[in-house]
């Protein structure tokens, strides 16, 4: 599961900085899983590897874009294993969890909406800038951002790079297959931990 998670941060990365490697890629990695199992919701592992990325001399907005772009082809790949499952298996889940259908919605829904989003930024940078610049200035309304500007300038070059990086996903059609593949291999893995136990029970 981790060389795998690895591996799919050393892809995304070698595209935009050549001389990466994947010692590197699975050091990060590794500091991303320790502050996932930390910090509530697993929040903070991308923030502390964008970081560590920028301890390695990368850009924070090329840091933010690679980790952006590795968890849309994430996101996308988990939906799809869900859906896949939940088709072949409905009935089986039916049976196991009351008002299975409103619980599978909603998280399908969730997961849907944040890749939709998050494909936004990728695609149309003044419909998201406008947006999130409605949050910012509200913010500074209400005194927790002081000097708006200078965050709304830093955002628009964030968005900005992004917009650009995100070209990677159309132009990198054979990388995004590939963390695809290794998603649905590195996902069937940790979820394979669970019959691991099941058969350590002698169960069949």
């Amino acid at each position: 599961y981790w060389l795998l998670e690895a591996l799919c941060l050393f892809d995304v990365t070698k595209k935009i900085y050549k001389n990466e490697k994947y010692k590197t890629s699975f050091r990060i990695s590794m500091i991303g899983q320790l502050f996932n199992c930390i910090t509530p919701f697993s929040s903070g592992g991308q923030p502390i590897q964008a970081l560590a990325m920028v301890n390695d001399k990368k850009s924070l907005s090329n840091s933010a874009s690679i980790l952006l772009i590795k968890f849309i082809v994430y996101q996308a790949t988990l939906v799809i294993y869900t859906l896949v499952l939940m088709v072949f298996k409905y009935s089986y889940f039916k049976t196991l969890v009351s008002n299975f259908v409103y619980l599978a919605l909603i998280g399908f829904l969730v997961n849907l909406g944040v890749i939709v989003f998050l494909v936004l930024i990728g695609v149309n940078e003044k419909f998201v800038y406008g947006f999130l610049e409605k949050i910012y200035r509200f913010l500074h309304k209400i005194k927790v951002i002081k000097d708006v500007d200078s965050h709304l300038e830093k955002l628009k070059n964030t968005i900005a790079n992004f917009h650009d990086k995100f070209k990677i996903i159309k132009k990198e059609k054979w990388l995004i297959v590939r963390l695809a593949i290794y998603t649905i291999i590195q996902l069937t893995v940790f979820f394979l931990v669970t019959f691991a136990i099941y058969k350590a029970f002698s169960l069949s």
